[in-house]
């Protein structure tokens, strides 16, 4: 699976990342890495996002397992990973 985000919110008085890449009906969360929960359609289960919990606390310091992750969950370069992330760093 590629696949493009259509929306990168943080919020930093959480230190949340939000990566969307659609609104999904009844999204379920799975926890992968710790802190890393992709979003799922529950009836569908399509992707529909990424929630990224404590990224300037932890996910920051750890950056490339965070770009390893998603490289390949999302089937997309390291580069284009970084570059979704830039604005974050």
């Amino acid at each position: 699976m590629s696949i493009k985000a259509q929306r990168i919110n943080y919020y930093k008085e959480d230190d949340l990342l939000y990566i969307s890449f659609r609104a999904g009906k009844k999204p379920v969360a799975s926890e992968s890495l710790p802190g890393i929960y992709w979003r799922y359609e529950e009836d569908t289960n399509e992707l529909v996002g990424i929630t990224i919990l404590d990224f300037d606390d932890y996910w920051r310091s750890h950056l490339d397992d965070l770009v390893n992750e998603l490289n390949s969950r999302l089937n997309i370069g390291k580069n284009n990973v970084r570059y979704m992330l830039k604005a974050f760093k």
